[in-house]
């Protein structure tokens, strides 16, 4: 069952590293860096910003996964420092939009 017609989800990181935004839908499948789009059974949801990746720094420093047919559910979102790509800290801006 559908409950929106768009839901996007985006990390900000304050500086420059390769931090990851997975996110796991109702049904159990999860969008990330790896696995960066689901079946249109599963909401139509991609990773469209992968920013950074493996410290190929890119100035957007942002993740960002936008569901076009979310379902209705709970979400599971986690952020994951991969790499500070030299970095000692990071500061996250986490928001979501529908």
């Amino acid at each position: 069952m559908l409950f929106a017609d768009l839901c996007q989800l985006f990390l900000h990181a304050g500086l420059s590293a390769d931090v990851d935004l997975h996110v796991v839908d109702p049904e159990g499948f999860e969008i990330f860096y790896s696995r960066p789009a689901s079946p249109l059974t599963a909401g139509a949801g991609v990773l469209d910003v992968d920013s950074n990746h493996d410290c190929e720094l890119d100035g957007i420093n942002t993740e960002n996964i936008v569901y076009t047919r979310p379902l209705n559910g709970n979400y599971s979102v986690r952020v994951d420092m991969y790499k500070a790509c030299g970095k000692l800290w990071c500061a996250l801006c986490f928001a979501q939009l529908i």
